[in-house]
């Protein structure tokens, strides 16, 4: 079970999960030079996933994007650093946000304010 699996775990899930994983995941960007979830969509945005960022963000469909893209665009740094605050491999991580950054996206534009 990965990371965010493991904090989407349960029938609550679906109700405060994204919610949990939000804000858990924004604690492990607030230690990035991202500066938290939205500076981790412009990265993403500004690395040539812009479309799908958006697509995410206004609660389109889901273009998922591959665990080597989403290495590409991050790069090591922010990879190793994700790595090691949630105590799974770099692979894992990969694969963790390339499955699971649509949701932590579309969780986080619905905090915004209109």
């Amino acid at each position: 079970m990965g990371f965010f699996d493991a904090l989407l775990s349960g029938a609550e899930a679906e109700l405060v999960g994204s919610q949990q994983v939000h804000q858990a995941f924004g604690d492990i960007l607030g230690g990035t030079s991202l500066g938290g979830m939205q500076g981790l969509l412009d990265h993403l945005s500004q690395g040539g996933l812009g479309p799908a960022v958006q697509a995410w963000t206004q609660g389109g469909q889901h273009p998922a994007i591959s665990p080597a893209l989403i290495q590409q665009v991050l790069g090591d740094q922010h990879i190793q650093h994700f790595a090691a605050a949630m105590g799974i491999s770099t692979t894992q991580v990969v694969q963790e946000l390339s499955q699971h950054l649509p949701a932590l996206a579309q969780a986080h534009a619905a905090t915004l304010p209109i």
